[in-house]
């Protein structure tokens, strides 16, 4: 999905987290994530929707 900032920011970070309930817990591995770097102007856009 497009996203336009005025002024265009040097550094963009989206994250989108998709979740749904469960009847029983479940084992998930770690996930190994890298850190984006933040240099100038930076926009940080976060959200979540739920799996039915």
């Amino acid at each position: 999905m497009p996203l336009t900032i005025t002024p265009e920011p040097d550094t963009t970070i989206r994250v989108l987290m998709e979740y749904k309930g469960l009847e029983n817990s479940i084992k998930v591995e770690e996930q190994s994530l890298e850190t984006p770097r933040r240099k100038g102007f930076v926009a940080v856009e976060w959200g979540g929707t739920e799996i039915k």
